[in-house]
């Protein structure tokens, strides 16, 4: 590849974002070059998350540099680390400690599993009440949801439901919920009236008291720096809660994440694999994870249920080569 633009690209995704971009990263630097970037999803990792390292040429970049110079081990502590205080910092929310927290990472990497397992048996004991808020939410359900877990135990989990993020009244109502004041009121100034689930009406203005954790794909640090539209609104929320960034900056860090789930937490149990499937499966992932769909926990997953269910290691290979894998 001998294209100026193209090169110039790559370095400076590279150097921004590592090796594994996403949709909105990828185009907001290809439009400041103005180069089609096609090219660069050919190895797709995610949804809308793509491997650009073959296109890195050695040593062009300090961030390749980088992640080539450690070993894996000091990757694995330092995401260790990041996993260890998010259980930390879910536990300070469930104690009632912790008043919000964003964590920001990329699809299929035990985010979600981690959280919603700490908060169902916390629940369970009768420390919180938890309410999870997924998929399409619009502002009028948001403020209908914070009203009806408005108490000092109760927990709000917002998970893969990006849409509130784009709506500016949604973000109003998040970061008047969400504000360091002592006393959090939350407005609705309308005609508009609500009513419970019980049928009882929702007064236009209340106080709220609990505690809120939001686990999305988006990069919020990334969006501020590109200066999007809704940056304001990132950097509030940012300032009003604790911040965990889980993103990995190549397909090295997703394949030592996988590994790691796999071998040193109940993941494997839980998908009824014995130490031999286990040991399989992480290395077939190794192996053949250029060709694979997704490169994520969910992909494990149905590759377990795949072999659970299969006559023989030729017949799973089989199987994965239709349903996991790119055409």
């Amino acid at each position: 590849m001998n294209d100026t633009k193209k090169i110039s690209l790559i370095n400076e995704l590279v150097a921004s974002f590592g090796t594994n971009v996403n949709r909105d990263q990828l185009m907001s630097v290809a439009n400041k070059y103005g180069v089609n970037p096609g090219f660069l999803t050919k190895n797709k990792i995610g949804r809308g998350v793509y491997d650009i390292s073959e296109f890195v040429s050695g040593s062009d970049t300090t961030s390749h540099q980088a992640t080539s110079e450690v070993s894996d081990e000091e990757i694995l502590d330092c995401q260790r680390r990041r996993f260890r205080t998010l259980d930390r910092m879910a536990s300070g929310v469930i104690s009632g400690k912790v008043r919000s927290m964003i964590v920001s990472g990329p699809a299929g990497i035990g985010k979600t599993y981690t959280i919603e397992g700490m908060l169902e048996r916390a629940e369970m004991d009768g420390e919180i009440k938890y309410k999870k808020i997924t998929g399409f939410v619009k502002a009028t359900g948001l403020f209908k949801a914070l009203w009806e877990n408005r108490h000092d135990n109760a927990v709000i989990l917002i998970d893969d439901a990006d849409s509130a993020f784009d709506d500016e009244v949604a973000m109003n109502i998040l970061k008047a919920a969400l504000d360091s004041s002592k006393r959090r009121v939350i407005s609705w100034a309308s005609e508009k009236m609500f009513v419970d689930e019980l049928g009882e009406a929702i007064p236009n203005e209340f106080e709220y008291r609990g505690s809120m954790i939001f686990i999305t794909n988006k990069n919020f640090e990334t969006a501020i720096a590109q200066g999007k539209m809704m940056a304001p609104h990132f950097q509030a929320l940012i300032s009003r809660s604790f911040y965990i960034d889980l993103n990995f900056g190549s397909t090295r860090e997703y394949i030592l994440r996988i590994e790691d789930v796999l071998k040193n937490s109940d993941m494997a149990y839980t998908l009824g694999l014995d130490e031999s499937d286990t040991t399989f499966l992480v290395s077939y992932v190794k192996t053949n994870y250029q060709k694979m769909r997704d490169l994520s926990l969910r992909s494990v997953i149905k590759a377990a249920q795949i072999l659970a269910f299969s006559e023989n290691k030729e017949d799973f290979h089989d199987i994965m080569m239709t349903t996991g894998f790119r055409r």
